[in-house]
């Protein structure tokens, strides 16, 4: 199954549905976005999902990303 396939099946899956049963995308931010990008209000939501709602989701790893360059200045 490829990684693709494997993301689509966990989306679909009862327990997303159940936390994120609204929202029609789920979008996976990267530390890149938070640390070299625009505001996350200001980004172009509607070009990723025009109906909505959209749900973003900050893994561990990336908010330990973060915190360390909040620590390193």
């Amino acid at each position: 199954m490829t990684l693709i396939a494997r993301l689509r099946q966990l989306v679909r899956s009862s327990r997303v549905q159940a936390r994120y049963g609204r929202a029609t995308t789920i979008a996976f931010v990267d530390t890149n976005v938070i640390l070299e990008g625009r505001p996350l209000a200001d980004l172009p939501w509607v070009e990723v999902d025009v109906t909505g709602p959209i749900h973003v989701v900050f893994t561990p790893k990336v908010l330990s990303e973060v915190d360390s360059k909040k620590r390193d200045g």
